[in-house]
């Protein structure tokens, strides 16, 4: 459990935050990338060097001139939200180094809310991260194209906080650990992959959207996943940094029978829909799910195996998160996503259920 004392100082740091104080900004030419260990001069996770910054800036404004891209105002409230949101929409283009575009985009949360100097423990500096997104996005998106857009930034930022923990986590191991913690993450995304195709084939209408579910639809799914993922990486992460003063939720183990069930009893329920995807290709699609997911939690065992202490406690115990958020996810069908009646929302597990809740849950034979 945080301290007392941290417990008092979050709050004071999330009120800094929230009135957008300003802290004097120190200038350096020092290279602190997302993954420094310092934090400074409001910065959660350091920020790119100068090179870096001007490299990015020149690529934007060429890339603002090419396009004409430009926001406009209204929905975004303020010209400062839209303009860092304009920044953050152009870093995401940045593909070939991921390093690099997670460091802009951390920077540019703290250029539009600073932190102060206080030297943070693990547990706050995500928990300060999770508040700056929340702010920046803390605007109505109005269309269609809108929505997507304000999915799509959610799922970006929540990839990108996962993607740090997991830096951080695997500069905290030693190197066998460490080596078998990235083949975790690899499997991950090979079986991430798997869902996101699965949900689109055995949840989709080939007649919709050039046969597909709505984009809006497959990035709250991915993103739900990516919670899952972000749930089990920061308890481990937060226990080996902040050590006894910080303590995560304990779940049940989940049987992974009851998962392999739950898979098996959807495959043997699907039949053949005029508007569906051939019967075969959605059972293979969930085939491959199970596979992937499967493999996913083997390596996990795996990895359970070189690691001791409360390390290792706490990676089981993110392992049982992983196995209850799968078995939501598969008791629900991949419903919730998008949009929906109210007696689908009311009829469905939500994210936050307890774990006799997801044991105990049947879902209504009219939305099977």
């Amino acid at each position: 459990m945080i301290r007392l004392f941290e417990k008092s100082m979050i709050s004071a740091l999330a009120l800094i935050i929230m009135t957008g104080c300003q802290f004097s900004q120190k200038h350096t030419d020092v290279a602190d990338t997302a993954t420094s260990d310092r934090t400074f001069s409001g910065y959660l996770f350091g920020r790119p060097t100068d090179k870096q910054i001007r490299s990015w800036s020149h690529k934007c404004d060429s890339l603002r001139a090419q396009w004409g891209f430009s926001l406009k105002p209204g929905i975004y409230k303020t010209k400062k939200r839209m303009r860092t949101i304009e920044d953050m929409e152009l870093a995401f283009i940045e593909n070939k180094n991921l390093e690099l575009r997670d460091s802009i985009i951390f920077w540019k949360l703290s250029e539009y809310m600073p932190n102060s100097e206080y030297q943070l423990s693990e547990y706050v500096r995500f928990y300060l991260l999770d508040i700056q997104i929340q702010n920046l996005l803390d605007y109505d998106p109005e269309s269609q194209v809108e929505m997507n857009d304000w999915f799509g930034m959610h799922l970006a930022f929540k990839k990108a906080k996962t993607r740090e923990l997991f830096r951080r986590l695997v500069q905290s191991v030693d190197g066998d650990v460490a080596q078998m913690l990235r083949k975790e993450e690899a499997q991950f995304e090979v079986y991430n992959n798997a869902m996101v195709k699965c949900y689109n084939t055995v949840c989709g209408d080939p007649s919709f959207n050039a046969g597909s579910v709505s984009i809006m639809d497959e990035l709250q799914v991915q993103y739900d996943d990516y919670a899952i993922r972000d749930q089990s990486l920061e308890s481990v992460y937060f226990k080996i940094k902040d050590g006894k003063d910080y303590e995560y939720e304990i779940h049940k183990q989940f049987p992974i029978s009851l998962i392999e069930k739950e898979y098996d009893d959807w495959i043997n329920s699907l039949k053949e829909n005029d508007w569906a995807y051939p019967l075969e290709e959605r059972r293979e699609c969930l085939l491959e799910d199970k596979r992937e997911f499967l493999n996913w939690v083997d390596v996990r065992e795996q990895t359970s195996e070189i690691m001791s202490g409360e390390a290792k406690e706490a990676f089981d115990n993110a392992t049982n998160t992983i196995r209850k958020g799968k078995l939501r996810m598969l008791k629900n069908r991949y419903l919730g996503y998008g949009f929906g009646s109210e007696e689908l929302f009311n009829s469905i597990l939500p994210s936050t259920c307890e774990d006799y809740e997801v044991l105990r849950f049947e879902l209504p034979e009219q939305f099977k």
